[in-house]
């Protein structure tokens, strides 16, 4: 069985090379399995509401049947060895999670696993049942002799004979119960005999504390649950990923360092001596490889991942295969990686389309050498050859990943004050500091401080300077335009800029949004925005009408429902450095009418991307794969265009770099002008008219 890139389902003949097409779904179907008969095919599609539905196809008669219900997202089918039963995931339990700052809420811990009886006649597992039933044959034939479930090794069980599996369809969809374990974020369930694995990951939002990358893998909890005990129990954390084998018999899971093999149906991890036999020994392994033919397959492979996905089937009008012949002829004259690099982004170029990327790979770069910074702005005096601090960028304090290690207040080290030794040895003159922080970053470092150029009454502190400062300078930029901001407008008119449309940029609307809601005015900053995907989110939230303002006799009357929502003049700041999901909020003003949209025309790519098809070196690239037209369906949006601003206003550099920001001040006028017009002030209550009880005569 296999599926294809039309969102297509197709099983093979192997003797004959005949393909059938199973099904066809709204996405890629790429979740299948065989029944252990082979007759029966289960699957998961997309549907057209974006839910995943199960479901079986039946090879003999050629067609497939819904399992789950439609009005639930469901997915990742697995067989019961014997054939009594299909399992898979559901998101049944809804528990609304409401946001601590907002009236919103999420849906999460959702996902449940699901038994479901094949035949009629079948009995669910997990009914009540008294002490005095006697022992289930059967379950105990098939637990007689199974392994400790602590991951040791048994001897290998001859193949049992598969039997046919009878499936009766009808009414299969109501055959089911739920396997009594607590809802979480389940994914990867796969059936072994007499239990079920499937992983289960913690929601930490798209900013967890530890700074880890919202690229990066999901690690969770590997479980392992008893069918016939309705025992949980945990396998392994911090597990990337697993497999088991075709037979059912052996498990292994992928944690950040190690590949660990274990017996399919174990309930915890190896220990002490078993743990070094269970790891599976990679170091020793070598593969030999031919750097210009493996140039040459990537090449290729990238050429044809466009082929494949691009979201226009025309190519925009390019003779692709014409592309190749002119790219592909250089193939023989690649001497690096570097060189297909280079050729990857021509050929990219020649689709005249923005977000395809190529990342990464076999390249060989020397080791890089970090230097340690404070995150201050420092001016040498060449008379004595000390450093003075002008400026400490406090960035967003007391996150120490976000502000300057110079900014503890209890350190006592403001701007004026002079550098004069690192680690105990006074700075010599023409020096630069830096050179003393090399390889420093995150390691303790001793500065000698003083109030004046001299080493004469100076103190000493310790720090540990950063790996890097720009995202302190940044998030100090935003504090003191927000302040500027504040104080031009007299207090009238709120400002948010956005790092991007991700986790970062979602954190600055959160955190920035709720404390000016109640401004009449606000900016929103979208110039050189990164990009991502939450544009309509932000958007929605600014873009909601206020029902009633309501508060007790005692209070001012400031709750408004929805909350926090009020009439409110607003602007949006755009530049030719923001692009992508940047683009979908300010065109959105436009269209909505929210405000209007200052700066320059925006880069212009828009059409969404996936990166999840790696070459074999571990680069990759990215198809545009979604394109977006307007609602009445008579163009396609943004893309090679970008967004025009209603205000067509740029940036002098000598002003900007000078603290002068055009494009904000032309913003604040604007804002401050319409509130002059129209202040929206909230509504004071009207009175209450009496209703005293009148007899009913």
């Amino acid at each position: 069985a296999w599926g294809d890139q039309r969102f297509r389902l197709y099983t093979t003949d192997v003797a004959t090379g005949a393909h059938t097409q199973v099904d066809a779904g709204d996405n890629e179907i790429s979740r299948y399995a065989w029944s252990p008969d082979s007759r029966y095919l289960a699957y998961d599609v997309a549907l057209t509401n974006g839910y995943m539905q199960v479901r079986i196809w039946d090879a003999k008669a050629k067609k497939s049947f819904d399992v789950s219900d439609p009005m639930f997202d469901s997915g990742f089918p697995s067989w019961d060895p014997k054939g009594k039963y299909l399992f898979y995931l559901s998101d049944l339990a809804f528990n609304p999670f409401l946001d601590r700052a907002e009236a919103r809420f999420i849906v999460n811990k959702a996902t449940v696993p699901v038994v479901v009886a094949l035949q009629a006649d079948g009995a669910l597992p997990f009914a009540p049942r008294s002490d005095l039933d006697p022992k289930n044959d059967e379950k105990a034939v098939a637990a007689k002799g199974e392994k400790d479930g602590k991951g040791s090794t048994v001897p290998a069980q001859p193949e049992e004979k598969v039997e046919p599996i009878r499936i009766d369809f009808d009414g299969i969809g109501g055959r089911i119960v739920q396997v009594p374990v607590p809802p979480d974020n389940y994914f990867d369930l796969r059936a072994v005999a007499g239990k079920l694995h499937f992983i289960g990951v913690e929601n930490e939002g798209m900013m967890p504390p530890d700074g880890e990358s919202e690229e990066e893998e999901t690690a969770g909890t590997l479980f392992t649950y008893d069918l016939e005990k309705e025992k949980l129990s945990t396998l392994a954390t911090e597990v990337k990923e697993y497999d088991v084998s075709t037979n059912g018999k052996v498990l292994v899971y992928r944690t950040d360092q190690d590949f660990i093999r274990v017996e399919a149906g174990a309930t915890s991890a190896p220990k002490a001596e078993d743990a070094a036999e269970a790891k599976l020994q990679l170091s020793g392994w070598t593969v030999k490889i031919n750097p210009r033919d493996e140039w040459k397959q990537i090449l290729r492979e990238a050429w044809r991942l466009q082929r494949d996905f691009f979201y226009d089937e025309k190519m925009h009008g390019v003779d692709w295969k014409g592309v190749w012949t002119q790219y592909g002829s250089l193939l023989d004259r690649i001497a690096s990686r570097d060189d297909v690099a280079d050729l990857l982004g021509e050929m990219f170029g020649e689709l005249s389309v923005g977000h395809t990327y190529h990342w990464g790979g076999d390249v060989r770069r020397g080791k890089p050498v970090g230097t340690g910074l404070l995150a201050a702005d420092l001016d040498y005096d060449a008379a004595s050859g000390f450093w003075k601090i002008r400026k400490i960028y406090a960035g967003d304090y007391p996150d120490p990943k976000v502000s300057s290690p110079l900014a503890r207040p209890d350190l006592r080290v403001r701007p004026g004050a002079w550098l004069v030794a690192i680690d105990g040895r006074p700075l010599k003159k023409d020096e630069d500091y830096l050179r003393r922080l090399a390889g420093r970053a995150g390691q303790e470092v001793e500065l000698t401080i003083n109030d004046k150029p001299a080493l004469e009454g100076a103190r000493r502190i310790v720090v540990k300077p950063v790996g890097g400062d720009t995202m302190i300078r940044y998030a100090t930029w935003i504090r003191e335009m927000r302040a500027y901001v504040d104080k031009v407008s007299g207090g009238k008119i709120g400002y948010i800029h956005l790092y991007d449309m991700g986790g970062l940029g979602l954190k600055q609307f959160s955190r920035d949004f709720p404390p000016q809601w109640e401004k009449p005015g606000l900016i929103i900053d979208d110039r050189w925005n990164h990009g991502g995907f939450v544009a309509s989110m932000i958007v929605a939230h600014l873009d909601r009408k206020v029902f009633s303002v309501y508060g007790t006799r005692h209070g001012p009357g400031r709750v408004t429902e929805p909350n926090r929502s009020r009439g409110r003049h607003m602007a949006v700041l755009i530049n030719r450095q923001g692009g992508s999901d940047c683009e979908t909020l300010a065109q959105e003003f436009k269209d909505f009418m929210l405000g209007p949209v200052i700066g320059t025309r925006t880069w212009g790519g828009w059409i969404g991307i996936r990166g999840d098809k790696p070459f074999r070196d571990g680069g990759g690239s990215s198809q545009p794969e979604w394109g977006g037209w307007d609602p009445k369906g008579q163009a396609w949006q943004i893309e090679g265009h970008g967004v025009d601003p209603d205000v067509v206003l740029d940036l002098s550099p000598d002003g900007f770099l000078d603290g002068k920001d055009e494009q904000l001040d032309y913003a604040i006028a604007d804002v401050a002008k319409r509130l002059e017009t129209d202040p929206l002030p909230l509504p004071a209550p009207p009175p209450i008219p009496p209703r005293p009880l009148v007899p009913v005569k």
